[in-house]
């Protein structure tokens, strides 16, 4: 508890350990060597990636921040792209839905990575599909 706010995972770290530990051996070694062999540019993705974020107003500024989180999800193969978006964000929109479902009646403020709001299944998709109103703030 924070401020007397509570502060609730809707990922755990050690469920994120589990999705990534839980693929195939070949696709963890490509996916590492991948990383090593970009490590000088990552700060610049996450540059790029924050400013496409704050500037989605535009659909063409969204379109670059979906073209790289999508094209991020397709250096490895399907099972990797299904577990990293899919399952993960229908699982915490499950336990986002379970929390907004309970007799609480509290307002919540929830922070996810901007890569869980871009391509479907997302998050705001999904609860949208729950018949929820998401909004982006900036």
């Amino acid at each position: 508890m924070e401020d007397g706010k509570e502060i609730i995972e809707l990922e755990t770290v050690e469920e994120q350990y589990n999705v990534f530990s839980s693929y195939k051996l070949d696709t963890q070694v490509k996916m590492l060597e991948h990383t090593l062999q970009t490590y000088n540019q990552q700060a610049d993705w996450i540059n790029q990636l924050g400013h496409s974020w704050v500037h989605s107003n535009g659909s063409s500024s969204e379109k670059e921040l979906i073209d790289i989180v999508t094209n991020d999800l397709k250096r490895a193969d399907e099972d990797y792209q299904k577990e990293m978006n899919d399952t993960r964000n229908i699982k915490m929109v499950q336990k986002l839905d379970d929390i907004l479902q309970s007799e609480s009646k509290q307002t919540y403020f929830v922070v996810v990575g901007s890569g869980h709001t871009l391509i479907d299944p997302s998050l705001p998709s999904e609860l949208r599909d729950k018949g929820y109103n998401v909004e982006r703030v900036y």
